[in-house]
């Protein structure tokens, strides 16, 4: 009752749903109806309303940390923008500054597009995984396995 799945065959279980004095929190199911979850997934880092109303409006993340835009849990700092995405959309790793990119202790490349930043050794697959490449992201891929071709030596 209340849980955002229609367990009658009419979907009357659905209806008329309040949340209050339930000890739980109120928010849409993926087809629009209330949905009644408990409290305690209330800001625990995961979308348990379709639209992330439970992940918003959460208490700041810790000074020294930064919070996943889609899941909302809190990472260190210095995870942003170092090459690996820790959060799972990937928001520690989008938007990234060159001043960001070059400041990670790991060997990273920043593509020119200007806005990810990749490990060195992940970077060409063989061929750039830069989004929207630039020529200078192929070339610097192209040129990176060409260094393993013994003929050229």
């Amino acid at each position: 009752v209340c849980d955002g799945i229609e367990d009658c065959s009419e979907g009357e279980d659905e209806r008329s749903c309040t949340c209050a004095g339930l000890d739980k929190f109120e928010c849409r199911s993926a087809s629009g109806k209330t949905k009644c979850i408990p409290k305690t997934k209330v800001c625990d880092g995961v979308w348990d309303c379709m639209d992330g109303k439970d992940e918003m409006q959460c208490k700041a993340c810790p000074h020294d940390t930064i919070r996943c835009h889609q899941e909302g849990k809190c990472i260190p700092k210095i995870s942003r923008c170092d090459g690996i995405a820790d959060c799972k959309d990937g928001s520690d790793e989008a938007g990234c500054t060159c001043r960001e990119c070059i400041g990670q202790h790991w060997n990273t490349y920043m593509c020119g597009s200007g806005s990810h930043c990749f490990r060195r050794d992940e970077v060409c697959a063989p061929y750039t995984i830069c989004p929207n490449a630039t020529k200078a992201d192929k070339v610097y891929c192209a040129g990176r396995a060409l260094r393993g071709v013994d003929w050229l030596k």
